[in-house]
């Protein structure tokens, strides 16, 4: 649908035992401050049920009371600021007609030409299309405020995207179209995965990836997916195999560059293991359902039952 936003689809780090681990497209952020408080609550939710015995979680429940308290005031604070936004002042282009229906009527601000590098972007774990990304540096005389932005090519209207506030010079990149030319797959190879339970639970993983050009002429694109990392002593990752072969950064993003001839099909695997005891799971559950307001960052017992399902 030409009405709907469309963003650059991105992955965040899956980490086991933090809160904040979720795969997402840009658009529908939450705040810096709301994304913080949540991380902390879930975390230490977890650490604690799990760890320590009840008249010890019982003082943090109190303790964390009081400091609720503190947040809502500071979260009330922080939204009177937020709300203020970023102002920046323009002169309209030319003397315009208000109409007296009370429909908007849109004042040109102002124009300019910014030198494009496009690529394509490809994260089948967020979505089976690839989307075509352009990098682009604001060269013009004034910012650019957040907002949709209303994408044409060759004259014909695509759709609309979104963008957050861009200084001058400052680099930033938007999407343009979905790549219809470049077809993906990603699917666990069931013969090369397997949970088996016990007093430490063992899950093997392992997941094909396929990348097919489907135009007659080369195509280059960055593929990315993503290992978990452990934050949590009782789950331990372990036998990581990528092929081809690539180095997961810090936080387990993994990224290739990949150059397909016309018509050419590429192929990719992911492989990891977890080891985990049941009761670690068990308890994280709890945690996450006694928490007085419920989670919405995808947690570490979401994240292993999500994993679980696939068996």
């Amino acid at each position: 649908s030409s009405t709907k936003t469309m963003g650059i689809p991105q992955l965040d780090a899956m980490l086991l035992g933090n809160t904040r681990a979720v795969a997402q497209v840009m658009g529908g952020k939450s705040s810096s401050f709301s994304r913080a408080q949540k991380v902390f609550e879930g975390q230490q939710a977890m650490w604690n049920n799990y760890n320590n015995p009840q008249e010890l979680i019982d003082d943090l429940k109190s303790n964390r009371t009081r400091q609720r308290r503190q947040e809502e005031q500071a979260s009330r604070i922080f939204k009177t600021l937020q709300a203020r936004g970023t102002s920046a002042h323009f002169i309209g282009q030319g003397t315009p007609i208000v109409r007296s229906d009370g429909k908007p009527v849109r004042v040109p601000i102002g124009s300019t030409e910014l030198e494009a590098q496009t690529f394509i972007a490809a994260v089948p774990e967020v979505s089976l299309n690839a989307a075509r990304i352009v990098n682009l540096t604001n060269t013009g005389d004034q910012p650019l405020l957040p907002g949709k932005v209303a994408l044409y090519q060759g004259g014909a209207f695509l759709g609309m995207t979104e963008t957050e506030f861009v200084a001058e010079g400052e680099d930033f990149s938007v999407f343009l179209s979905n790549a219809d030319e470049i077809k993906l797959s990603r699917v666990l190879d069931r013969k090369k995965s397997s949970l088996k339970r016990g007093r430490r639970n063992r899950m093997q993983v392992a997941f094909d990836i396929t990348v097919e050009n489907l135009s007659d002429r080369k195509i280059g694109l960055r593929l990315s997916d993503r290992i978990p990392v452990s934050q949590n002593r009782e789950i331990e990752i372990s036998r990581v195999k990528l092929s081809p072969a690539a180095e997961p950064d810090s936080r387990g993003l993994v990224n290739w560059t990949l150059e397909l001839a016309a018509g050419e099909t590429q192929h990719h695997t992911m492989a990891y293991t977890i080891e985990y005891p049941p009761e670690a799971l068990v308890q994280m559950r709890k945690a996450r359902e006694s928490q007085s307001a419920p989670a919405q960052a995808e947690d570490l017992s979401l994240q292993m039952d999500n994993l679980e399902r696939l068996f």
